[in-house]
């Protein structure tokens, strides 16, 4: 804070003064209810620029240049921040105005400088200065809250001694965090309230007047302000994870470790010195809250990845081929919709219209299992980006992981930031709350939600609480939903506010033709549509009546190449039920055994790939309805556990045979590397939180952050195995003995077991903060795509392979240590190079998921409930229309081949246990039907 630079605003009002600072030569910040008392402009308004105690003062006049007085008066509600622009130019030395924004939940002292009435009772323009602690964990409204060390006593009427205190500038660690704009009265004098600052940097208009009329060399940028980093660096990041390591060392050789353990515990201190010297280079320096000086850059990737991913999602369904017709109808009155007539055509085009006809547009859209309501919303939200450089930005989210203990906005942002982490997550510099207030106040994001019907009823309930809600009188969105499932909801909670409900119709005949007119296939199919508009073939003509039927017709037709008028059997196909399961069961055989002379033959026997989709399809009821390799084998986790437990020990059991060296090499080489690895996620673990934490970002990431307890968990997990293994060798061989008695080589395996964890708590901090953008270990994205499933196991693999590298060196280091220590002598090589070969073979299971996803993989293979080729398995998949990418998970198509999958009893047995003797999923997770659904 510059005390040259503090001014004393006054109005012709009665009572109309206040505080501000001089951040340009003519620009001053100052509340926006001191220019703007009872939302009337002040007619005069004049500035005193200075300090009597530190140089000259300047009277200047003052208009208001931000918001503009021209335009509309802003609402009640608007952001307390306003600029003054001054008559004429005040010259002062010094440097530009920084930026800051606190953070973390340690209280960060404050302080700026003000004209309350209690420190100028004369009204000559005494000023008081305000010190005291701001707390980002407190929270008004969106104000900063700040506990001032001196405060007024209240206690006389209707006074307001902190009158005049309004538009104090109020600085953290030399970054200008916001404007007063309130005292809190409850609180005895002793607590003020300030406006973010970081509200306003997020407006284009304010960040245009402080970019051109601040001071020279005055940016846009925001900084983190922490109480740990002090905005110079995390120079404390490391120092916990330093000691650790040293009392490690200490435990594991005692006080009188000798020259040898001190100088490893020198050594471990500067790897911590160096690791947070470089952080202090790399993050020392300003940093932008998005990459950008306002919301554009951020919103404008976000809308460039969200177009692309919708265009994609649009062009797998087909809709690049051959247009899908969306007719649709306002639902009357009394269904929770709000009466309007259609502003244009009921098409996608009149959806556009109906969405632009409304100041808070809420649409909901209903129709009938495979309507083509994600069709519709995916349309509506591509025309809107398409159409439109810099309105909302639609984001089309899946409801199916919605969970009733979050808000729904937080839930919203948490999808975007794992969908886009460079854009809006924790490879980004997005701070959360830019993020959160784009979704709840500012209207620049807006959620498109896809499957309300696919919760569970007494989530669809709570779902339509917690939304209406959130979104209150001014929130936009849209939803999709099965029209059954939509009304129950409304009868137990009355419905989405303020929205207007649209139903989907069934498509006509003439919707069809056009469909494979546009796909070129109409002169095959013109028999059976003649029949249909002859009213010949009834049931087909009552199941090609929905996107999804008619997609499903055109592929097993082309695929197949059957006549289409084999449809029109009524022996075959009596009723629309019928027809509709012979259609979703005969795509997975469309697709990988099409018939002779079709394109697309395939290297996997239908019969196989439907088996392998039926365990998918039960996979991925589990984990709302996504496929996630990284998730693969948490249903059968003890089994494996168990499976490779045992390998282990039979392979450790004939390297004691061989050798009892060998054997022992093993044992030590397991416990070690488990302990690095281990060390080395609870280090990149604390390390990660730790920068997030500092940049206020959303967490982002297949990858979750492993803390010390579940770290344990996993260790406790893999203890038998780990126990069984010298069990085995003991029983084969017997364990070697380094130094002649027996209890040496517990001592020798315990002191490993510590240096490793040591080692690898270091190296997992260091990794940590050298990789914060996590171009390796973090696994992040191109700024306009997201990661796909594929490239997320690639770049788990290469993070593997480092990981792997660590733990042999440090597996390696801990037992030259433990020999050195417990038999004073050097270890045998081929003890040392067995040893940290086991360990970077466990060690990295502790932290990545690709070795864990591998075993998992091939047990599956042996069982025959996965193909060899995974990655290449499900690409087919998509290719074929059956499954489809939702940024780093795979999704089937529609529910409705979903649950075709897990209705499919042709082969009952697969139902039941596999080659292994796993059982992957029961008839009683089967679903009803899909054609005694509401079709």
């Amino acid at each position: 804070m510059d005390a040259q630079r503090l001014v004393w605003v006054r109005t012709a009002n009665p009572g109309g003064y206040g505080s501000g600072y001089l951040i340009g030569p003519r620009l001053v910040l100052t509340a926006l209810h001191v220019v703007l008392p009872d939302q009337q402009w002040a007619a005069e308004v004049h500035a005193r620029v200075g300090h009597p105690r530190f140089g000259d003062v300047e009277h200047r006049r003052a208009v208001v240049c931000w918001p503009d007085p021209d335009k509309d008066d802003p609402a009640q509600d608007a952001l307390d921040i306003a600029l003054l622009w001054l008559s004429e130019p005040v010259v002062l030395e010094g440097r530009p105005v920084q930026w800051g924004r606190p953070g973390g939940t340690t209280p960060l002292p404050f302080d700026g400088a003000g004209f309350p009435a209690f420190a100028d009772e004369s009204a000559r323009g005494d000023v008081e200065h305000l010190r005291g602690e701001l707390s980002a964990v407190s929270t008004s409204s969106s104000d900063w809250v700040l506990d001032c060390r001196v405060w007024p006593d209240l206690g006389h009427g209707d006074v307001h001694p902190w009158a005049g205190a309004s538009g104090a500038a109020i600085f953290c660690r030399d970054h200008l965090v916001g404007v007063a704009v309130e005292d809190n009265r409850p609180m005895g004098g002793r607590r003020l309230q300030a406006a973010p600052i970081h509200e306003a940097l997020s407006m284009p208009g304010f960040v245009d007047l402080v970019i051109r009329k601040g001071h020279p060399g005055t940016t846009a940028s925001l900084q983190n302000v922490t109480a740990n980093n002090a905005v110079e660096g995390p120079v404390r990041d490391l120092t916990p994870v330093a000691l650790w390591g040293a009392a490690l060392l200490l435990l594991a050789y005692g006080v009188d470790a000798g020259p040898a353990g001190v100088l490893l515990a020198l050594l471990m201190m500067v790897m911590a010195g160096a690791a947070m010297r470089w952080g202090r280079v790399r993050r020392g320096g300003p940093r932008t809250a998005s990459g950008h000086g306002d919301d554009a850059g951020w919103i404008s990737d976000l809308r460039q990845a969200e177009a692309d991913r919708v265009a994609e999602d649009l062009r797998a369904r087909s809709i690049d081929v051959a247009a899908i017709a969306v007719p649709w109808r306002i639902l009357p009155e009394g269904s929770g919709s709000d009466a309007c007539e259609p502003p244009g055509p009921e098409d996608v085009n009149g959806l556009l219209a109906m969405w632009s006809s409304r100041a808070t547009p809420r649409l909901v859209l209903s129709g009938a299992a495979g309507s083509g309501k994600s069709i519709a919303l995916a349309l509506l939200a591509k025309r809107l980006l398409d159409d439109t450089a810099s309105g909302p930005v639609p984001v089309v989210i899946p409801l199916s992981g919605w969970t009733p203990g979050s808000g729904f906005y937080e839930w919203a942002a948490a999808q975007l930031a794992e969908r886009y982490p460079e854009i809006v997550g924790e490879q980004g510099h997005l701070p959360s709350s830019s993020l959160l207030r784009a979704l709840r106040e500012g209207g620049q994001i807006v959620p498109f939600l896809d499957g309300f019907d696919e919760m569970a009823p007494e989530r669809r309930r709570r779902f339509v609480i917690a939304l209406n809600q959130a979104v209150g009188r001014a929130g936009s969105f849209a939803l999709a939903s099965r029209t059954v499932e939509l009304e129950e909801a409304g009868r137990n909670t009355g419905g989405f506010r303020e929205s207007v409900s649209l139903e989907l119709l069934p498509l006509s005949s003439d919707h069809f033709r056009t469909f494979l007119s546009d796909s070129g296939e109409v002169a095959r199919w013109e028999p059976l549509l003649v029949l249909m508009e002859d009213g010949e073939a009834c049931v087909p003509a009552s199941v090609f009546t929905t996107p999804l039927m008619q997609w499903l017709g055109l592929q097993v037709i082309g695929r197949t190449g059957r006549d289409p008028v084999f449809f029109a059997d009524r022996a075959t196909f009596p009723d629309r039920a019928a027809l509709e399961r012979h259609l979703l069961a005969s795509l997975v055989r469309a697709v990988y055994d099409p018939a002779d002379g079709q394109l697309g033959r395939t290297r996997w026997a239908a019969e196989n790939a439907g088996r392998w989709l039926r365990f998918l399809a039960a996979q991925s009821r589990q984990d709302d309805d996504a496929i996630r390799w990284w998730h693969l084998h948490r249903r059968h986790q003890l089994v494996l556990i168990g499976l490779y437990g045992g390998i282990f020990a039979l392979l450790a059991g004939v390297a004691a045979k061989l050798s009892p060296t060998l054997g022992t090499a093993l044992v030590a080489g397991s416990l070690w590397g488990v302990a690095c690895g281990g060390g080395f996620t609870v280090g990149y673990g604390f390390q990660r939180r730790a920068e997030r934490e500092r940049r206020q970002v959303h967490r982002s990431g297949f990858r979750p952050d492993a803390g010390l307890w579940v770290t344990w968990l996993r260790f406790l997990r893999v203890l038998p195995g780990l126990l069984l293994t010298p069990a085995a060798v003991q029983v084969a061989g017997g364990l070697m003995r380094p130094m002649g008695d027996d209890s040496s080589l517990w001592m020798l395996l315990g002191q490993g077991v510590l240096v490793a964890t040591g080692l690898g708590l270091v190296g997992g901090a260091v990794a940590g903060l050298i990789l914060m953008r996590g171009a390796l270990l973090a696994a992040n994205v191109t700024p306009a795509h997201s990661a796909s499933p594929s490239q997320l196991l690639a770049r788990d693999r290469w993070s593997t392979g480092a990981v792997a590298v660590c733990c042999f060196v440090a597996v390696g280091l801990s037992a030259v240590a433990a020999w050195w220590f417990g038999a004073q002598s050097f270890v045998p090589w081929g003890f040392a190079v067995a040893a940290a070969g086991t360990g970077a073979v466990l060690g990295p299971m502790m932290f990545t998921v690709w070795p864990v996803f591998r075993i998992t993989h091939a047990a599956y293979v042996v069982a025959g409930i996965l193909p060899a080729s995974y990655a290449a398995f499900l690409d087919r998949a998509r290719v074929g229309g059956i499954i489809r990418i939702d940024g780093m998970v795979y999704r089937f198509r529609h529910k409705l081949l979903r649950q075709s999958l897990l209705n499919d009893l042709e082969a009952p047995e697969l139902l039941r246990r596999d080659r292994l003797g796993i059982k992957y999923f029961d008839a009683a997770e089967h679903t009803k039907a899909p054609g005694t659904e509401g079709m």
